[in-house]
């Protein structure tokens, strides 16, 4: 409903977006963090929600979600890349007041509140501070 207010092409956090708003969306997330590129990550979600993620740590997460969405083996790795990016960039946000994108901050801010309309609740509350950040 909110996107519909909204002009403009769509971008790639739309597709995230959209699967979050599906019926799987949300037992999806919960499991996100057995796949790639979270499984291959030295992060948990506790770190990342409560603060024990190094900046260091979040930038790499992010640049490999981002690799991800450039070259996606399958629509899964393509979704699984944009969480890695937009919850990497949240927790930089929200823990070091750090953008680790080269995104527009409003833009950023846009997507992080759509993000966090749809998310469960966990990630809806890092989704949140981070655009209030």
């Amino acid at each position: 409903m909110l996107k519909m207010s909204l002009h403009g092409p769509r971008n790639a956090a739309d597709d995230l977006i959209d699967h979050l708003e599906t019926v799987e969306g949300p037992r999806w997330m919960e499991i996100l963090w057995k796949k790639e590129p979270f499984s291959l990550s030295i992060l948990d979600i506790p770190s990342v929600l409560g603060g024990g993620a190094g900046l260091d740590v979040l930038m790499s997460l992010k640049d490999k979600g981002k690799e991800m969405v450039k070259k996606p083996a399958h629509r899964e790795g393509y979704l699984c890349g944009l969480s890695a990016y937009y919850i990497a960039i949240a927790a930089a946000l929200v823990q070091h007041g750090e953008l680790i994108t080269r995104t527009p901050r409003h833009d950023v801010n846009q997507i992080l509140i759509e993000l966090a309309s749809v998310a469960p609740t966990q990630w809806k509350e890092l989704f949140m501070k981070a655009a209030a950040r």
